[in-house]
């Protein structure tokens, strides 16, 4: 690893300070070893603003990124607002974590001052509910692309996909939720016909629409090889293949690891890519992965 997004400093109780002081010192005793794009809760980042600070604000390994926001939870854990039933529990389609007028307000605020916003939703009803409020802000305000994400993003319809694209909006998908609860989204949260939908990566894909991939650590481990392996392959613990269609090749799993990753940070003129005058941030493989069978 050699970039990384801290996703959402000050979400446990505490302002943010700590980690900040935390991240500063590494960095003063050189031992910060990545790049670091700190993702801040929308609370603690209202006093960055104050300050006069925001998004790309710091130094070489340490830059302030995103306003985060939760709009709502998990699908494993019931917390995702969906816009059909859980499989497993009939009337329950899971809730918001802030009514629609209220998110509509946070976004207009920060987007008016022409902030990167990052707003967590899994659910399909979450989702459109932040597109709802990016679409308002955006009309409201119209702004050069901020390059907004959506955070999971993990059952985005097409509809959804085609309108992120027409706003510049950059999904950060999730793919190893294929491999650990791919088999329990079929059997008890969605069903098979939404559970092969997932993290849309293919859909994405053909629709032209730039993405990441990440890994949600402490979730699930640091290892974008098997993110990306889970993005290419889609295979669930038990060995099902979850959506053949929306597979990816290993070629556009490694963009969402690199060059759509720096995009995303405002970065792309500086790393991301081996090419002259950019960061040497690369690693060396022991095989080619777009040459090797994927499995």
């Amino acid at each position: 690893m050699t970039s990384a997004h801290d996703g959402a400093i000050g979400m446990i109780g505490e302002t943010g300070g700590l980690i900040y002081k935390a991240y500063q010192e590494l960095e003063a005793e050189n031992r910060l070893s990545l790049r670091i794009y700190l993702t801040t809760m929308h609370a603690a980042y209202e006093e960055l603003v104050k300050m006069g600070l925001g998004r790309g604000f710091g130094s070489d390994l340490l830059r302030i990124g995103a306003v985060k926001i939760f709009q709502d939870g998990s699908i494993q854990c019931l917390t995702a607002a969906l816009a059909q039933d859980y499989q497993c529990r009939p009337g329950f389609r899971g809730e918001f974590i802030r009514p629609q007028e209220k998110l509509d307000a946070l976004v207009k605020r920060f987007h008016k001052e022409g902030l990167q916003i990052a707003i967590h939703a899994n659910g399909d009803a979450a989702i459109e509910s932040v597109m709802v409020a990016f679409e308002r802000a955006q009309e409201e305000h119209p702004q050069l692309v901020l390059r907004h994400m959506i955070i999971h993003c993990q059952t985005a319809s097409d509809d959804h996909i085609a309108r992120m694209k027409a706003l510049g909006i950059v999904p950060s998908y999730f793919p190893n939720h294929v491999h650990y609860w791919g088999d329990r989204h079929v059997a008890m949260f969605l069903g098979p016909e939404r559970a092969a939908r997932i993290n849309p990566l293919g859909s994405s894909v053909k629709a032209g629409l730039r993405f990441t991939l990440h890994a949600d650590t402490p979730v699930t481990p640091i290892s974008p090889l098997h993110s990306i392996h889970c993005a290419v392959n889609r295979v669930t613990r038990e060995g099902r293949v979850l959506g053949q269609d929306e597979r990816i090749s290993p070629y556009d799993a490694l963009k969402a690891y690199t060059t759509d990753a720096a995009y995303c940070s405002f970065e792309e003129d500086r790393k991301g890519s081996v090419c002259s005058g950019k960061l040497a941030d690369f690693i060396v493989l022991s095989d080619n992965p777009i040459k090797i069978d994927p499995l």
